[in-house]
């Protein structure tokens, strides 16, 4: 039981006891920060806490960690909730890219402006059922845009393969889609309209007591973020990190 877990562990953290944390972690994530970052890091840890296992619940949604039994979420973004603790473990920038044969078929945005001319692959927030606006910098303030599309998705490989298919301009994270950009299945587009670098953190219960296993891979989790440049960006310019 959870309950006895937690005992187990509080008890071994009083008594100095040098034995691994035991127990299952249950984590909340996006399904693409669990692919491309969390995942393939996974081995160290278990080599480092063989008795831990982690159960990965992927979804962009709010989750409820106590009704849905959570121990802990990383999150994308605004963090507006009420008994929760954030940590912030990054910060990453967004771009916009297209594949080359959509370019090729529709030409390339120069402007913010040109967008009314071009088609995106749209992406459905779970939380609102709406499809997301892109936002831009623009001498220091936020320039919001509704995206025209054909085509609207609510996962995060779709909407990636949606973009490399041509079906219209995406906008995702740099660690997502530079490796794209490099191999030439995308090019990035509007270089010089940056958006504001969305805030990745970690939230856990404030008033529940955190057994080991949980610690452990909290601090691990920001360990790893630390040590990926891609999730370290300040701000643009003068600006700062944006959290929602």
């Amino acid at each position: 039981m959870r309950v006895l877990g937690e005992v187990d562990d509080m008890e071994a953290s009083l008594s100095h006891s040098k034995t691994s944390p035991k127990g299952n972690v249950k984590v909340s994530l996006p399904q693409i920060m669990a692919k491309n970052t969390i995942i393939p890091a996974l081995p160290d840890f278990f080599a480092a806490y063989p008795e831990i296992g982690v159960e990965l619940v992927l979804t962009d949604r709010q989750v409820d960690l106590v009704e849905e039994a959570v121990d802990c979420v990383v999150r994308v973004g605004a963090v507006g909730d009420v008994g929760l603790v954030a940590k912030r473990i990054g910060a990453y920038k967004q771009i916009t890219c297209a594949a080359p044969g959509y370019i090729e078929k529709y030409g390339e945005p120069k402007t913010l402006d040109d967008l009314d001319q071009h088609l995106a692959v749209g992406y459905v927030l779970n939380n609102s059922g709406h499809v997301r606006n892109w936002e831009f910098v623009v001498d220091g303030k936020t320039r919001t845009i509704a995206i025209k599309h054909k085509i609207a998705v609510n996962d995060g490989d779709s909407y990636i393969a949606a973009g490399i298919s041509g079906l219209g301009l995406i906008q995702s994270s740099s660690y997502t889609l530079d490796p794209l950009v490099k191999s030439g299945a995308l090019k990035e587009v509007l270089r010089e309209y940056p958006s504001y670098p969305r805030v990745v953190s970690v939230l856990y219960a404030a008033n529940r007591h955190q057994p080991r296993r949980v610690r452990v891979f909290i601090d691990w989790v920001a360990e790893l973020y630390s040590r990926l440049p891609s999730f370290q960006v300040d701000g643009i310019g003068n600006g700062s990190s944006r959290t929602n």
